[in-house]
C-alpha cells in the first residue's frame, strides 16, 4: 500500500520509478500535501457545505465542517497543537479571485 507521500510523488512523477533510499531535491512547499488533499475532495465536500470551513494537517481531515473561521482555527489547535502546521480553508467549488486597485 502507497503512503500519501509516494501517492504524491507518483502523481507528480508519473513515468519515473522512485528507488527506496535515493535522495531527491524537492522543492516542497509549506502545506503542499494538505491543499492536494483539499483539491482532491473540493467537489465532494461543495455538494452540501460550501461556504464552511475545513482542517487539515498532511493526510489527517477533522470530521467537522466549521461556520466561521475562527472555530476553525481553534480545532485545528485542538488537534494538532499551537506548534504543529495546519491548514483552514474555505469550501468554494472554485477558487474566488480578488482584484485589488
Amino acid at each position: 500500500m502507497l503512503s500519501y507521500d509516494n501517492a504524491v510523488w507518483k502523481s507528480r512523477y508519473p513515468n519515473e520509478r522512485r528507488i527506496p533510499g535515493e535522495a531527491r531535491m524537492e522543492t516542497a512547499t509549506p502545506l503542499d500535501i494538505e491543499l492536494t488533499v483539499f483539491e482532491e475532495h473540493r467537489q465532494e465536500w461543495s455538494r452540501k457545505n460550501l461556504g464552511k470551513f475545513k482542517v487539515i494537517r498532511g493526510d489527517t481531515i477533522l470530521e467537522e465542517f466549521f461556520d466561521e473561521y475562527a472555530v476553525a482555527f481553534r480545532a485545528g489547535l485542538a488537534a494538532f497543537g499551537p506548534h504543529k502546521i495546519f491548514l483552514v480553508k474555505q469550501i468554494w467549488k472554485t477558487e474566488p479571485v480578488y482584484f485589488i486597485a
